[in-house]
């Protein structure tokens, strides 16, 4: 008698043991595709979780007057500028980056600087000597900017600003129209020591949405008069507030 028959007979006379032996291995079968089934969901929902929140920590000089190397400087109308002597250099942030699941990292910095250009009026007024100054903003790459990342600002035109710098600048579309410039024309910028920068505009964002803490401000912290450029690490010395960095984590 063949194998396949033997089985078929025992089955159909122990019936009763064969239908219990089927729902058990049924439940197992069960059971095991269900807890298959909810770890890949739980896989998907961490991962969308990781994506949506992301993965970041910042990196930034000690501001308070307990560090030994921190700097204050008043001019006689009372207005201060802080700054630190040890400040986050290029060899910091190239370590961080040698550690196992970084992606990127979107340095930015901001000082305040005067402007050949007609800025767009705050809500906020300002004294005569500051009519004309913006925040000049250095990053690491505008498209890996927080501003654009988050939504907040949109490339409409040109590029961006590249990660390996150079003497270029991204602006809003609305302070280009105002000054009739456009994609390759120059800009002026004039620092607080007296020193002058020439950018070249590269690329004209547009603001998508706008952030609370820029809408009620100043002409010099509205985002549409903000001056996107070039991180240089050398200039990482200079007196201004500027050694702030984030770390993104690969997704």
């Amino acid at each position: 008698m063949g194998f396949l028959k033997r089985a078929f007979l025992y089955v159909t006379k122990k019936r009763g043991k064969s239908i219990l032996l089927f729902i058990i291995l049924l439940v197992m079968a069960t059971f095991v595709l269900t807890g298959l089934s909810i770890e890949k969901a739980a896989q998907i929902a961490q991962d969308n979780l990781r994506y949506a929140l992301g993965g970041e920590f910042e990196i930034v000089p000690d501001y308070s007057e307990s560090n030994p190397y921190y700097k204050r400087l008043t001019d006689d109308e009372g207005n201060f500028s802080i700054y630190t002597e040890r400040p986050v250099t290029q060899e910091i942030i190239d370590k961080v980056m040698e550690t196992d699941g970084i992606k990127s990292y979107d340095g930015m910095s901001q000082s305040l600087v005067s402007t050949n250009l007609e800025v767009i009026p705050g809500t906020v007024p300002v004294k005569d000597k500051y009519r004309d100054m913006v925040y000049s903003r250095f990053v690491t790459g505008t498209e890996n900017n927080s501003f654009f990342r988050s939504g907040t600002l949109k490339l409409i035109e040109g590029s961006h600003v590249p990660e390996g710098g150079g003497q270029v600048a991204v602006i809003s579309s609305d302070l280009a129209e105002k000054n009739g410039l456009g994609i390759g024309d120059s800009l002026s910028l004039t620092r607080e020591d007296g020193g002058k920068t020439e950018l070249k505009i590269i690329g004209l964002f547009e603001v998508v949405k706008q952030v609370q803490a820029y809408v009620n401000v100043n002409s010099f912290d509205k985002l549409e008069n903000q001056i996107l450029q070039a991180f240089r690490p050398v200039r990482m010395g200079c007196r201004i507030p500027c050694q702030a960095f984030k770390v993104s984590y690969l997704r």
